[in-house]
């Protein structure tokens, strides 16, 4: 039998392509055998043409097999291709953070610092890292604050949901109506909110509508309500947020209660409200991303506007905790070995703090209202004789709102000067200038003496005279403060009158 025939060479390139693979020694027409190639083919060879690669997974059939299609070699470095597995590795993201992130992932030709290619990673892994860096922050306690600056903070937070950073801005009513109920309930709220207006006015592809059908309507049924409230309570039109704006800024009555230079904000306010959080709000200024950066500027805003003022506390700039929150929270997302060392060090410091401030710093004044309001309900006091008197500096004490019993008491008043007179001095400022002499002007008559004193035991030496003779004895005492200044002691005295030899006990 005969053997069998050799089959026939494939004519058409896809069929050379498929023998080719199937035998190697196959070698195309018009191509070079093994032993004529050059021993270093990444090398072009003096006279020869080189060889121009083909499109990825496209095969030519004008050059040889390793110019008819990409090898892995090169399709490991081809542009393209990692874009797409860059693209294919990714989560499911946004069309435009995808397409950054392929750029930055791509190679690219020419040499390049190590610089560059540290700030390349580092915007690779900020776009990877955006989308929850914000789910992901730590929950950072807070110094404690007054009722009015937690409320204002909190509707700040709110006021935020509707409209977050970096989102393009939607005619929605509960954004512009959580602003207006913030400027009606404390007309400061609107300083903080104007660059987050600003900038939601400028993102809005609708100005004029949004101005007519959502700004003007919710601010004229806002204010409206407002004027109506207060024509309810005063009984006569008043329009309050502008005695507040006349009251602080335009008349600056409040440098009565003290005055600060510009840059107290800057240098000593600030840097006091964020205590141990001030170096990694700093560290995630440098870290957010840029859609945050409005927050920053409501920050250094709001901080501009209250340094204009010549009165200066530091519960003014508390509503900017929560946005100097976001920027922490960064920083501590992108700390790697130092990252729970940095959260023990913030919890413990701020825990530490709030115990001692909350459970024993300045604790007296409301320890000795307490002790006033249980013996207000005692029932062996002679309620219809019993008053207090409360010999220490201007709120120093709550009032009624803390002894909730009808129990007549006093307290040395520091109202501002709203006639404009000169050398002016409040009744404390008089008080304290002599307090003995003060006393006895004061109390010419025993029929209008107190039954109870209640001062500060730095004041207890420059009266011994006066409660010795009008028959007082301290009956109570109470801790107050560790760190005792000016007219503020350590400690609080309760003095009680003598009447017909018996003390109003309980």
């Amino acid at each position: 039998m005969s053997p069998p025939l050799a089959p026939l060479p494939a004519t058409d390139p896809a069929s050379r392509l498929s023998a080719q693979r199937r035998d190697p020694t196959i070698i195309p027409a018009g191509s070079r055998s093994p032993a004529h190639r050059s021993p270093n083919p990444g090398r072009q060879q003096p006279g020869r043409k080189e060889v121009p690669p083909g499109k990825c997974g496209q095969p030519s059939a004008k050059f040889s097999r390793r110019a008819q299609t990409c090898s892995t070699r090169r399709r490991s470095h081809c542009p393209a291709e990692l874009a797409k597995v860059a693209l294919s590795r990714l989560p499911l993201r946004p069309p435009g953070r995808q397409l950054a992130e392929a750029k930055l992932s791509a190679p690219r030709s020419g040499a390049r610092s190590p610089t560059s290619r540290r700030k390349e990673a580092r915007d690779l892994q900020h776009l990877r890292n955006g989308a929850g860096a914000r789910r992901r922050q730590p929950l950072l306690p807070r110094p404690p604050e007054p009722l009015p600056r937690e409320g204002e903070a909190a509707e700040e937070k709110v006021g935020l949901v509707p409209q977050p950073p970096g989102e393009r801005p939607a005619p929605r009513v509960k954004y512009s109506s959580l602003v207006a109920l913030a400027f009606i309930i404390r007309p400061t709220a609107v300083i903080p909110w104007i660059p987050l207006l600003f900038r939601h006015f400028w993102q809005a592809q609708r100005k004029l509508d949004l101005i007519l059908h959502q700004f003007l309507p919710v601010g004229f049924v806002t204010l409206s309500w407002s004027l109506i409230i207060d024509r309810i309570f005063f009984g006569e039109w008043t329009l309050v947020q502008y005695n507040f704006l006349k009251f602080n800024v335009l008349q600056n009555l409040g440098t009565f209660y003290g005055s600060h230079p510009w840059h107290w904000y800057f240098s000593q306010g600030f840097p006091a409200v964020l205590g141990t959080h001030l170096p990694f709000f700093i560290h995630g200024c440098f870290l957010a991303p840029k859609r945050y950066r409005i927050l920053l500027v409501t920050v250094l805003w709001t901080l501009l506007v209250y340094s204009m003022l010549s009165h200066k506390e530091f519960r003014f700039i508390y509503p900017v905790l929560p946005f100097c929150m976001v920027f922490c929270g960064y920083s501590l997302n992108h700390l790697k070995m130092w990252k729970k060392p940095a959260l023990s060090v913030l919890f413990l410091s701020n825990m530490l703090l709030a115990l001692y401030t909350g459970l024993v710093h300045q604790r007296g004044t409301l320890d000795v209202m307490t002790h006033i309001q249980e013996l207000g309900y005692n029932n062996n006091l002679n309620k219809s004789a019993a008053s207090v008197f409360v010999m220490m500096p201007c709120h120093s004490t709550p009032f009624y709102s803390h002894v909730h019993h009808p129990l007549p008491m006093r307290f040395l008043q520091c109202p501002p000067d709203l006639t404009g007179k000169s050398q002016y001095l409040d009744e404390a400022d008089v008080f304290y200038q002599n307090p003995l002499s003060w006393l006895y002007k004061e109390f010419h008559n025993n029929s209008t003496l107190p039954t109870y004193l209640i001062i500060f035991n730095v004041l207890e030496e420059e009266i011994s005279a006066f409660l010795i003779s009008r028959n007082y004895e301290r009956t109570a005492t109470f801790f107050h403060t560790h760190l005792p200044e000016g007219r503020t002691g350590s400690h609080i005295y309760i003095y009680e009158r003598k009447l017909k030899g018996k003390l109003y006990r309980r």
